[in-house]
């Protein structure tokens, strides 16, 4: 996404609502059940270290990294395990058609 795209805005804010609204929205339900022991998150390496080329994408991912360590905290005295999860750096291989 460029910022300077027409439709930034609304891409970025469906990326917002699917990357940080829709987790929490699942996270609140789920910490109602009793039976709950572990709650595992998928954050990005962008958190740490974001990409100019998906700003939007970045900065969630570092938002939920956040609100991860903030839940490990939260939950402990709960016994709920937080994980997070932060898989490595995934490309892309083009098929070469003859």
């Amino acid at each position: 996404m460029n910022i300077s795209d027409v439709d930034f805005y609304q891409r970025s804010k469906i990326e917002i609502t699917t990357n940080i609204e829709a987790p929490i929205h699942l996270i609140s339900l789920f910490i109602q059940l009793p039976s709950l022991k572990t709650i595992m998150n998928v954050t990005s390496g962008l958190s740490f270290v974001p990409l100019s080329k998906v700003p939007v994408y970045s900065a969630t991912k570092a938002f939920f990294h956040s609100f991860t360590l903030f839940l490990q905290y939260v939950l402990k005295s709960e016994n709920i395990k937080v994980i997070e999860i932060i898989p490595p750096m995934l490309t892309h291989i083009a098929a070469i058609h003859p």
